[in-house]
């Protein structure tokens, strides 16, 4: 697999990934969560220095940033604490500044490689501010009450969606599941103990290939997550944590393919 099962690491103990090695500004810094080596797509943590600048450009393929603190400036448009940005590929970006220094989540869909141009950026997709997103009741069968979601990014054809997920304090989720998809999470604040794996605190992230069983889980404090899948997102439970992925591949092959239900209509 060109991704390997990644369960649970801290960001602060990552290797810090040079970006000016793929095109972009000095001081460009990363922590990398994980990385396909065989797509070069790529999850990671920026962290940005007091006037930082990175000159105008184009990714190849799509990314997607979240900003975790500070703010992030990318052509004449702002991004504050809790803002995320959908950065099509192809499409110029504006010069990227950061006066006070800022730290963001980031993802792409390929290589992170920039390609610099001259100019002022085009058109890109407005920008998302979360905090003032509404939440809503999780549409996916199966999860007790106190579980809110804020999808970010759906894609309606294959299901893949980039969401906010929240839970609410002393939250109980009783159930081992494993999902047909792959499902990529980063814990912004809060904490949860995953019973297959241990615990998440801010800056935990794990990246978990299709039909890897998982739970029971439990919160003290309540959680801010932000999650990512491939396709859509399905619930299947069972009773034994240590069912291999292979024997869950095989009880639902024939199943007929996840409905996609977490949709911004929702």
């Amino acid at each position: 697999m060109a991704r390997g099962h990644i369960e649970i690491i801290h960001t602060n103990d990552q290797a810090i990934f040079d970006l000016e090695s793929v095109g972009w500004s000095y001081d460009s810094h990363a922590r990398k969560l994980s990385q396909d080596s065989e797509t070069d797509a790529i999850s990671m943590v920026l962290n940005l220095p007091p006037t930082y600048r990175r000159w105008a450009g184009t990714f190849e393929h799509t990314a997607e940033l979240y900003v975790l603190s500070g703010y992030l400036m990318i052509g004449g448009v702002t991004l504050g604490a809790g803002a995320y940005q959908l950065l099509p590929g192809g499409v110029m970006q504006g010069e990227w500044r950061s006066d006070e220094g800022c730290t963001v989540w980031m993802k792409t869909d390929g290589s992170p490689r920039l390609h610099p141009s001259v100019g002022a950026g085009e058109k890109l997709p407005d920008a998302l501010d979360t905090a003032t997103m509404d939440w809503i009741f999780s549409p996916i069968p199966g999860p007790p009450c106190g579980l809110l979601l804020k999808p970010l990014r759906v894609d309606m054809e294959t299901g893949a969606s980039t969401f906010l997920s929240g839970i609410v304090p002393q939250y109980h989720y009783p159930f081992i599941e494993y999902h047909r998809c792959v499902e990529e999470a980063f814990l912004i604040r809060g904490d949860i103990r995953l019973g297959t794996s241990g615990n998440m605190e801010a800056g935990s992230y794990f990246y978990r290939p299709p039909y890897v069983s998982h739970g029971p889980f439990y919160s003290h404090t309540g959680m801010l997550g932000l999650l990512s899948t491939d396709g859509a997102l399905d619930n299947h439970y069972i009773e034994d944590p240590f069912r291999t992925p292979e024997q869950n591949r095989a009880d639902s092959q024939h199943e007929a393919p996840a409905p996609n239900l977490l949709t911004t209509e929702n």
